[in-house]
């Protein structure tokens, strides 16, 4: 088991399958589909902003839609000292 391991399990991440994660939103081979099938999702669920409503179902539909969303980004991401900005700037773009 590596450092980095160690350290997904003290977050609650299994390491294995962030690992596919990766290999599924991060690797060269798959990196310009995975963008098209996040900004799908992001769109399509209104990660950048659903519309203002007081329906509390709606409201928790749509917290439950971006946390979906956060979780995949966050298993995808790789772990360096950019990972934020590289998030940050996908979000942004």
């Amino acid at each position: 088991m590596t450092l980095e391991d160690i350290a997904y399990k003290i977050k609650g991440i299994n390491p294995a399958i962030k690992k596919k994660y990766q290999a599924l939103f991060n690797s060269k081979e798959n990196r310009e589909r995975s963008i098209v099938v996040l900004d799908d999702l992001m769109m399509r669920f209104k990660f950048y902003g659903a519309k203002p409503t007081t329906d509390p179902i709606q409201l928790a539909k749509d917290a439950a839609y971006r946390e979906v969303i956060e979780y995949i980004l966050t298993m995808s991401a790789r772990i360096s000292d950019d990972t934020l900005t590289a998030i940050e700037s996908f979000i942004n773009r």
